[in-house]
């Protein structure tokens, strides 16, 4: 079943998310575009009074509450691996019914008003993506998802033979955690295996929902001519997905974008 019961009160999905370290122009337009489309916004850091002073106008929270630093998920924090850790945050966020998780390189172009209990999309022809991700709490998709991506040694059934094997390779000599050379594909790929596995593919929005660009493409969202991403959206889309990581890459993230871009256009309209 993907579509929540109709005889419930519709309210605008409230939203959560990560961030530590440094706030660029993207997190703030992220934070923006989320609050102006009527959504509430909860940011947790394990550095909250650091966070809250960079006024990101939202509730910042401790993500102690979420996973405090008892828990073994908290290891890839002091070892820098934050993509496996926000990949486990986001569903242990899921587990305790918090909310819908939004990556904070979403802008927001119209509010989420999806009512569906499975809220994921098409990154690809033949993979999902997580950036916006609604499970139910007590699914068996969530309760496998999770312990597949939280366990210890950590192992990767959704990756390639050859990578399987590398990372069966890594456990036998020690390396419960993967090198930091090791590809573990927990983002997309494992979304992908454990939605087929639970057979909740079908659930998926478009493309065009959440990721009218694919990563290679989002440079063309501050360059001066903006016509490349809004050919892109279409009437289904409720956000773009910026790809922070590619932006950053490619040095977009150290100054503003120019007005005419357009998410310098969108900056220009919240005051960024």
């Amino acid at each position: 079943r993907c579509f929540a019961t109709r005889d419930r009160m519709i309210l605008k999905q409230h939203i959560f998310s990560y961030w530590d370290g440094p706030v660029s122009w993207l997190e703030r337009l992220s934070v923006a575009s989320i609050l102006a489309h009527g959504h509430s916004l909860t940011v947790y850091s394990y550095y909250p009074e650091e966070l809250a002073k960079l006024d990101l106008h939202s509730d910042i929270r401790d993500a102690r509450e979420i996973i405090p630093e008892s828990d073994n998920s908290y290891r890839y924090i002091p070892a820098k691996r934050y993509t496996l850790f926000t990949n486990i945050f986001r569903l242990v966020g899921q587990m305790q019914s918090i909310g819908l998780w939004v990556d904070l390189d979403c802008i927001f172009l119209k509010p989420c008003e999806l009512e569906d209990d499975y809220v994921f999309g098409w990154l690809s022809d033949v993979k999902l993506n997580g950036a916006v991700l609604k499970l139910p709490a007590d699914a068996a998709m969530t309760k496998d998802y999770y312990s597949g991506i939280s366990a210890d040694p950590l192992r990767t059934p959704w990756s390639t033979l050859r990578r399987r094997l590398y990372r069966e390779f890594e456990i036998r000599i020690g390396r419960t955690e993967p090198s930091l050379t090791t590809r573990t594909n927990i983002g997309p790929r494992a979304l992908t295996y454990y939605a087929t596995r639970h057979d909740k593919m079908s659930c998926a929005q478009d493309k065009a929902v959440f990721y009218p660009l694919r990563s290679g493409e989002a440079p063309h969202l501050t360059t001066p001519d903006d016509s490349f991403a809004k050919k892109s959206v279409t009437e289904k889309t409720i956000l773009m997905h910026a790809w922070q990581g590619r932006l950053k890459r490619e040095n977009c993230l150290e100054g503003r974008p120019v007005v005419s871009s357009y998410l310098g256009q969108y900056c220009a309209k919240y005051d960024i």
